[in-house]
């Protein structure tokens, strides 16, 4: 007999429950999933290995936890503080879905699309004369802007205190050497070289104020490019900090609907909203 690898049946059963959303209790809930997985409750060999595959689901739950946590996006589930058994949902099981949605949505995106969605979310969290760069892709350089910390924080410690913005927008997933990429490409421009930097409007070109480097993907992000981004002080976002940001911001996002605790979602809308952005170059 085929010896079975119950850290894939862990890993299964802890996906199918964190795509689901919903607040569960794994003693009655694992028993549940394993019978589709060709595994019975009441064998001795499941019962022997029970507690053991209860607290492999556990660790791979807090550990999507302590991701979603770690990059700012609010996780679906929660554990309880009553029992140690029980994780809780924090939304509805609507919202997920429509994470779903929103996520496959964006990765369907053409990648001049993505530029101007980019540009779009970077403008909904503040970051003023936020354009795409003129031409076609320039040395890595997609997307520029000015943010300023006062008008984010409200702080008048921070008043007229900017930043600027230049990042780059990528369909796929973000690896350790684009990252690397980019890092040159954003030094070249700070040293006033390349086409990029002559393609940049003058204010942004003359400007002394400090840059921070930011990369967006419709996709997801390796953990050696998070750990090589920060410590070059490079800012990553992947498809779940963008769903995140725009379901935060959904009354200004076409195709979300909230309505009765319920979020909804609109693909067609979303689509043409999307197709029509187009935030042109200052002059």
């Amino acid at each position: 007999m085929t010896a079975v690898d119950w850290n894939s049946v862990a890993k299964t059963i802890a996906t199918q429950i964190w795509s689901k959303g919903e607040s569960v209790e794994l003693s009655e809930e694992i028993p549940i999933r394993l019978g589709p997985l060709g595994h019975s409750i009441d064998s001795q060999s499941v019962l022997g290995q029970f507690d053991r595959l209860k607290d492999r689901v556990t660790r791979i739950l807090n550990r999507k936890i302590l991701e979603c946590k770690e990059i700012g996006v609010a996780p679906r589930l929660l554990p309880s503080a009553a029992d140690p058994d029980t994780f809780v949902a924090k939304s509805g099981g609507s919202q997920h879905q429509v994470q779903e949605e929103l996520g496959l949505a964006i990765k369907g995106v053409s990648w001049r699309e993505f530029e101007q969605l980019s540009v779009f979310v970077l403008r909904l969290n503040g970051v003023t004369k936020c354009y795409t760069m003129r031409g076609t892709k320039e040395e890595g350089i997609d997307v520029f802007g000015e943010l300023d910390l006062g008008k984010i924080t409200a702080s008048t410690i921070w008043h007229n205190v900017p930043i600027r913005i230049l990042g780059q927008a990528k369909m796929g997933k973000l690896s350790e050497p684009r990252v690397r990429l980019f890092n040159q490409d954003l030094g070249s421009f700070l040293k006033g070289e390349g086409r990029a930097f002559d393609l940049a409007p003058a204010w942004f070109r003359n400007s002394r104020t400090p840059v921070i480097g930011f990369m967006l993907t419709a996709d997801s992000i390796t953990g050696t490019a998070r750990a090589w981004a920060k410590k070059h002080s490079i800012a990553l976002k992947d498809s779940r900090q963008i769903v995140d940001n725009l379901l935060r911001h959904q009354n200004e996002v076409p195709g979300i609907t909230l309505k009765a605790d319920v979020t909804t979602f609109r693909l067609d809308t979303f689509r043409e909203f999307v197709s029509h952005l187009d935030f042109n170059p200052a002059k």
